[in-house]
């Protein structure tokens, strides 16, 4: 395989920085699966409307090297397929320094085809991903080498001491905020003071609904010790724009937790199972609400 070019729409690329980003790229095209392995790269460009231009400006907005392939829940509003970018050497890069359009109207495609100079907008011509051949690879990583990184999105908050303070209470997560340096929207950041009431209800939802059992390997803490020790998880961080919506949880035990954090692990609602590398999966043994995309 090789590495893939695909066109991000500014507004949600701006929404996936203010709300933590989530090194991943959602889509509609089955290409997004098809064109990559893990280890290619998908190479993201936006185009943004700029006063003193009669076209957009477009940049190179990021660098996704693939570590996993997922499908979606069932009508996610942003597309079936998601590709997840390994968090180490991944990058976002900033808008607005060094506008792309020449660069990327002579970017030689596998299909031996330039965009070229043509009147339509470069968006238009991306509207399908496009394979990449070696020689444009080797272009996009020396234009990207003098790109400076997106900082914010590097700067988000620590997912598993989020999750400890929201099942505390408004101030625990005020405080973690205060103590952490983010580069998270305000908007998102009230939206996550708020979080415990809204999840308050959910975590009780999911212990009832699973008896506190762990979803992956059915441990029974209540049977087993007469205590609830299990942990709700959600399967698309918070912290990375998350929704708080029983179909974007888990009921874990204390140690598959820990192990889905400590690995990054992301969650394949193709066959309900989470991805810890591509040839290790764990798939859920009890399930009661979550369903399958195929």
């Amino acid at each position: 395989m090789s590495d893939v070019l695909a066109y991000w729409r500014y507004d949600n690329y701006k929404k996936d920085i203010a709300e933590g980003a989530g090194f991943n790229f959602n889509s509609n095209q089955q290409r997004l699966h098809s064109l990559l392995d893990e280890g290619d790269s998908l190479w993201l460009v936006t185009g943004r409307s700029e006063a003193g231009r009669n076209r957009r400006a477009y940049y190179v907005v990021a660098r996704l090297v693939i570590r996993s392939k997922t499908l979606n829940a069932p009508d996610y509003k942003y597309g079936k397929y998601r590709a997840w970018g390994d968090l180490e050497t991944s990058k976002y890069y900033q808008v607005g320094t060094q506008e792309a359009s020449e660069i990327l109207r002579n970017l030689p495609f596998a299909s031996n085809q330039k965009i070229g100079d043509k009147e339509a907008e470069i968006a238009q011509h991306l509207q399908t991903m496009r394979m990449l051949s070696q020689e444009a690879t080797s272009l996009l990583e020396v234009w990207c080498a003098k790109l400076p990184i997106e900082e914010a999105a590097y700067q988000i908050l620590p997912e598993e001491q989020l999750e400890r303070a929201i099942e505390q209470d408004a101030e625990a997560v005020r405080k973690l905020i205060r103590e952490t340096s983010t580069g998270i929207a305000e908007y998102r950041l009230d939206h996550l003071v708020q979080q415990p009431i809204r999840s308050r209800s959910l975590i009780r939802q999911i212990h009832e609904l699973y008896e506190g059992r762990c979803q992956v390997c059915g441990f029974d803490p209540l049977l087993i010790y007469g205590v609830e020790a299990s942990h709700a998880h959600h399967l698309v961080y918070l912290s990375r724009g998350g929704a708080d919506t029983l179909q974007n949880m888990t009921l874990l035990c204390p140690n598959h937790h820990s192990v889905i954090h400590a690995t990054n692990a992301v969650f394949d609602y193709g066959d309900l199972s989470f991805v810890f590398a591509p040839n290790h999966r764990e798939r859920l043994a009890l399930n009661r609400h979550l369903h399958f995309n195929t």
